[in-house]
């Protein structure tokens, strides 16, 4: 079915339906716009969906009549599904089971997180001065990594003892340029680098070498060679970026906090090997099943303070998600960094609990909301096993739609990245005049990324880069863009390096596409007609008077 005639006729069916349903409308309490089964959407829920499209779309959004309805109809062809979900016991089977205590903990996790670990964030004065003197100030260092901290040790143990990092490099890096210069990464700012990585360098003299610091890569140590100051932002400016400053160190506080939370566990938690290398013995590495385990099920197989994880524990965890924890099966350090892993997810989950997290009227909300899309993923799951694509049906779309089957344009650019405007047109014009555009990332750029790398992106469908993608498309081998105003302080360059055109993919190539696009067609064709028999039995009920009258509060 025609996409375009799919929603024509679910609009259809909505206006002729919502007639019939306004009878019905006081069968809902006053503050529900729509209902079916056990799932409702009220006003003050249908307002914080209206807020978030309104945002997304760059404040455009328009709470006319048409809006409101295809709002809510987004949401409730949601919960028709669910709700047919829950009719047909799917929230009861094993994997509806699984599915539920995922969401639970992931929804309870996120909870701890804001109300227990994040709940003493506080930005004050003093740390938006701090970021505004970052924000002007740039600095320059060399880094070695490694991706255990005994092994971040052991490189501090061996600087101190007075090796260089040039030598040193050669060995930890197989980026050839770090390799080759001591594992210098250039000058770099704010945001630019680790959230961790970003904190010790600023906070370091030049000269200065850190102890190990553990960044999301592994664990660094950072040896600051130069800072300079470079004024990005007047105190004019800054006063007012202010309100979106407070936002940014918050955030910055936060991911440093979590992290720290998580760090603290993995490093004080102890895993008992013996009881660890059992269970590893008892566990079918292809599979993913559990052999007998009954014998060790109350064995402690990790402690943390007062906290206890036991291989009955583990077990439970694991089978949460077991298709995913396969690839650690593997090895055993694969295997003790997953027990680590779901340890600490189940820690988080049991101090939720104990806080009465579980009980919170908008935790409960969240969960249900959370869960209507994993029940509305089951009935699809479902409705893809009644799929039957023919092959005749394949060569019939691809024959009649034959150039909706091409392969987009695929480009290799190189990127300069800087910070202000003159500058940006100060180099484009050495650009013009013959100077090299690698030659001026180097000096220039303000990615490290681009820097290690010449600036050179690879070759990447013309889509990925978005609203520019239509001007970067006619860009010819050895041609300079225009400046994109990428951010009001970030603007980039771009080289043309390469470019393979687009093309008619044939069939033989486009036949995995064409038949993933026949089967969910099929797929819509029977969501659409349970929404339909849903809104005309009655089930689904709409307060259309309601839904037109209310007002909508536009957040700020």
């Amino acid at each position: 079915m025609n996409s375009s005639k799919y929603h024509f006729k679910t609009w259809l069916i909505f206006c002729l339906l919502t007639l019939s349903q306004c009878n019905h409308s006081e069968e809902l309490p006053e503050d529900v716009l729509a209902a079916v089964g056990d799932y409702d959407i009220t006003t003050s829920e249908f307002t914080n969906t209206f807020n978030e499209v309104y945002l997304k779309t760059g404040q455009a959004l328009a709470p006319d009549i048409e809006t409101r309805r295809a709002l809510l109809m987004n949401d409730l062809n949601r919960y028709i599904i669910a709700n047919h979900a829950i009719k047909n016991g799917m929230d009861k089977t094993e994997i509806g089971i699984r599915r539920l205590q995922r969401v639970k903990r992931r929804v309870i996790n996120d909870e701890v997180q804001q109300r227990i670990i994040l709940s003493t964030i506080e930005v004050n004065d003093e740390d938006l001065n701090e970021v505004f003197l970052r924000f002007n100030t740039r600095l320059r260092a060399s880094h070695l990594v490694s991706p255990t901290k005994k092994g971040a040790n052991e490189l501090l143990r061996r600087v101190e003892s007075g090796e260089s990092f040039e030598s040193i490099a050669t060995e930890v890096f197989q980026n050839p340029t770090l390799a080759s210069n001591g594992g210098d990464i250039g000058w770099f700012t704010v945001d630019e680098m680790d959230v961790a990585f970003e904190e010790a360098a600023y906070s370091m003299t030049v000269g200065e070498i850190s102890e190990p610091v553990r960044t999301s890569q592994g664990y660094s140590i950072i040896k600051l060679t130069g800072r300079q100051q470079t004024p990005i932002l007047t105190q004019q400016q800054f006063a007012r970026a202010k309100p979106q400053l407070h936002s940014y160190v918050a955030g910055k506080k936060e991911e440093l906090a979590v992290r720290e939370h998580l760090q603290i566990f993995l490093d004080s938690s102890r895993v008992s090997l013996d009881i660890a290398d059992l269970l590893l013995e008892r566990l079918n590495p292809t599979e993913g099943e559990f052999l007998d385990i009954s014998n060790i099920a109350s064995e402690r197989l990790l402690t943390f303070k007062e906290f206890e994880f036991n291989v009955s524990d583990f077990e439970k965890e694991f089978g949460l998600n077991p298709e995913r924890e396969n690839i650690f099966l593997s090895n055993r350090s694969a295997f003790l960094n997953l027990i680590k892993a779901l340890a600490y997810r189940n820690y988080l989950f049991r101090l939720g609990l104990a806080h009465g997290i579980d009980e919170y009227k908008n935790v409960i909300a969240s969960i249900e909301e959370t869960y209507s899309y994993e029940l509305e993923k089951l009935v699809t799951e479902e409705f893809s096993k009644r799929v039957n694509v023919t092959e005749e049906a394949i060569i019939q779309e691809y024959q009649s739609n034959e150039n909706r089957f091409v392969e987009p344009i695929r480009v290799n650019l190189r990127r300069l990245k800087v910070d202000n405007k003159p500058l940006a047109e100060l180099l484009l014009e050495q650009m013009k005049q013959g100077v090299p555009m690698e030659d001026l990332i180097a000096s220039h750029s303000i990615d490290p990324q681009d820097r290690l790398l010449r600036g050179e992106l690879g070759y990447r469908s013309i889509q990925a880069f978005g609203a520019y993608a239509q001007q970067l498309a006619v860009l010819k081998v050895g041609e300079i863009s225009e400046i994109f105003d990428y951010s009001s302080n970030e603007y980039h360059i771009y080289e043309c390096l390469g470019r393979q055109e687009s093309r008619q993919l044939s069939f033989v190539e486009a036949y995995s596409q064409v038949e993933q696009v026949l089967m969910q067609k099929q797929i819509q064709d029977v969501k659409h007609d349970l929404i339909q028999q849903s809104l005309e039995s009655e089930e689904a009920i709409i307060n259309q008077n309601l839904l037109d009258t209310f007002r909508i509060e536009i957040y700020n």
